[in-house]
């Protein structure tokens, strides 16, 4: 037959959470999402849950905290400073100790406006009538906007001939 033992009683020991970081997105001249998860609670309530970051060249990490929802977290960086490369890290603290995730990082775009020419009409032998497009602002107001032209440049610049006209411009 079968024997058993004397039944003994064990309690688990509860380590710090397991965490993830999981990526950035939605990436301006000026902001960031990032995201991080908690893989494991390590048998304990998550009590903190955040990032930590750091501009590349900088000596001073920064840290942010945030809401656990459904074992997810993210948060948005602002005031970030243009093509300027970042790293972040998530972590989740528990009564056992602060887990983190891998470090991860991304670029904030160069904050430069990007535009397009988008018709031209009224043609005549000394006029036209010319529109284009904002497509973006690169996270800073528009100043001055207009078109270059050159009889002789196939590439004009405003070292050619040019005409500010904030007006023929749409934003998309």
């Amino acid at each position: 037959g079968t024997v058993y033992g004397k039944d003994i009683a064990f309690t688990t020991k509860a380590t710090k959470p397991e965490v993830s970081t999981i990526y950035a997105n939605y990436i301006t001249s000026s902001s960031a999402y990032i995201y991080g998860s908690v893989k494991s609670t390590g048998g304990a309530n998550i009590t903190e849950a955040g990032f930590i970051y750091i501009a590349e060249g900088d000596y001073y990490e920064k840290e942010i905290k945030t809401q656990i929802s459904n074992g997810s977290f993210s948060v948005q960086l602002t005031d970030l400073e243009p093509n300027t490369r970042y790293y972040f890290q998530a972590y989740a603290t528990n009564s056992y100790g602060t887990g983190v995730g891998e470090i991860l990082d991304f670029t904030t775009d160069s904050g430069s406006a990007k535009v397009s020419t988008k018709s031209s009409s009224n043609i005549g032998p000394i006029s036209a009538t010319v529109t284009g497009e904002i497509i973006s602002d690169g996270g800073f107001t528009i100043t001055e906007c207009g078109f270059c032209y050159s009889s002789t440049n196939k590439e004009p610049t405003i070292a050619d001939n040019f005409v500010r006209n904030i007006e023929d411009f749409v934003k998309v």
